[in-house]
């Protein structure tokens, strides 16, 4: 899975290496019909994102940072990063967001 993950970040830094990397996520999954590019969407929302570049890249991050700065190493990073990223769960947020985003998540991939 994480080969996959890395060709895909390698991928987006072919297709648009002007885009900003904290753009969106790149990583995206399907609902609907495959050649409709309104039925692919992002896997996270942006913010998660953000937070999980911010973790890969610690000290290269930046918010205005291109693809086509990411090397294969920091793809490779990413690729770890989201692969073994853990959420500390600390109840609900003032704005009741976990509605907004609710569902996605399988809950056999949830530790206690």
């Amino acid at each position: 899975l994480e080969g996959e993950i890395v060709n895909m970040l390698k991928e987006q830094r072919d297709i648009n290496p002007r885009t900003r990397i904290t753009k969106f996520c790149p990583i995206q999954k399907l609902h609907g019909d495959r050649n409709v590019k309104k039925d692919w969407e992002p896997i996270m929302p942006r913010r998660l994102w953000y937070i999980v570049l911010e973790d890969a890249l610690t000290t290269r991050f930046k918010e205005d940072l291109l693809w086509s700065n990411i090397s294969n190493n920091d793809a490779h990073l990413i690729a770890s990063t989201l692969l073994n990223f853990v959420v500390d769960i600390q109840g609900k947020s003032t704005f009741k967001e976990e509605f907004v985003t609710a569902g996605g998540v399988c809950l056999k991939n949830l530790t206690k």
